[in-house]
């Protein structure tokens, strides 16, 4: 199992901790004063790691994870996501969510269409 090593809070008061790669539900970009830092969200907490959201996202599928960018502060675990809400373009994990733009979701939908399988679209005809 690969491990990530991140630290609990964002200024790293709390030491470092490690944590399984599949554990990793998204990513979230936040940029703090003048320091880019991405968060780590599992089901249960958020963890955090220097860098961007575009460096972490090519590790994560060059470490054989599915990580797709979904808006320009998200990138997703495909292999997490349970259902797609295409109306207010969200992707539901078992605990938690992550919003999508418009252009994003339909590339990722166009990537995976299974994702949308036995979702009802709600869009009025």
């Amino acid at each position: 199992m690969k491990q990530l090593t991140v630290t609990c809070d964002l200024e790293g008061d709390m030491g470092i901790s490690n944590i399984p790669l599949e554990d990793i539900v998204y990513l979230e970009f936040s940029k703090v004063s003048t320091k880019d830092k991405v968060i780590a969200h599992t089901e249960e907490s958020k963890f955090y790691m220097p860098g961007t959201l575009k460096y972490w996202t090519h590790v994560f599928n060059a470490s054989g994870l599915r990580y797709r960018t979904v808006d320009r502060s998200f990138a997703i675990n495909v292999d997490k996501v349970i259902s797609i809400d295409n109306v207010f373009l969200t992707a539901y994990f078992e605990v938690k969510r992550c919003t999508m733009s418009r252009r994003m979701y339909e590339d990722l939908v166009s990537e995976f269409p299974h994702l949308t399988i036995g979702i009802e679209s709600r869009r009025p005809v």
